[in-house]
């Protein structure tokens, strides 16, 4: 098979790779910023019943926990891109680089940060926040399942320094 003469079709691309999704770092941690403002300003609602036949429910506004699945959605792209994104950045030492991986630490502290505090003060599941977190160490887990399985009974009681037989 031959080509025309001048067919160079490789050549419209300008680039390799995908580009960003956003031309600058701070254009980034203005969406990110977005996506945390749309949080705050939508919070889940709750419903707590109404009062008497034929009232309204009533609702009250639940704090929405910042997450990367959330903040990915957002911005119309896939937590396996923006981790990826992050990965190719690490060894970089331009500049640009830099500063994307400054916003992106920054981006997952303030999403880590906004979930710890909340726990803290009861707004959000302290136990789910703990596992979302990785709060949690592997012998905190063994202990977890430990404590699943039922207990056996005794057959002594321990009385100070005294083994009582049942």
């Amino acid at each position: 098979m031959e080509f025309t003469e001048g067919n160079k079709l490789w050549k419209m691309r300008l680039n390799s790779g995908r580009k960003y999704f956003f031309k600058t770092p701070e254009a980034m941690w203005e969406a990110a910023c977005g996506y945390f403002q749309w949080c705050d300003d939508h919070p889940i609602l709750k419903c707590i019943g109404g009062g008497p036949r034929y009232q309204p429910d009533t609702y009250i506004p639940k704090l929405r926990a910042y997450t990367l699945q959330g903040l990915c959605y957002y911005l119309g792209c896939t937590d396996k891109y923006f981790n990826h994104f992050e990965k190719n950045l690490e060894g970089k030492t331009d500049e640009v680089s830099e500063e994307y991986l400054r916003i992106l630490s920054m981006i997952r502290n303030v999403i880590y940060e906004q979930k710890f505090t909340a726990a803290a003060a009861g707004e959000l599941n302290p136990n789910l926040i703990a596992r979302e977190l990785n709060l949690f160490s592997n012998a905190a887990a063994i202990n977890a399942n430990a404590d699943m399985e039922p207990k056996k009974p005794r057959s002594v009681i321990v009385w100070g320094e005294h083994e009582i037989p049942i």
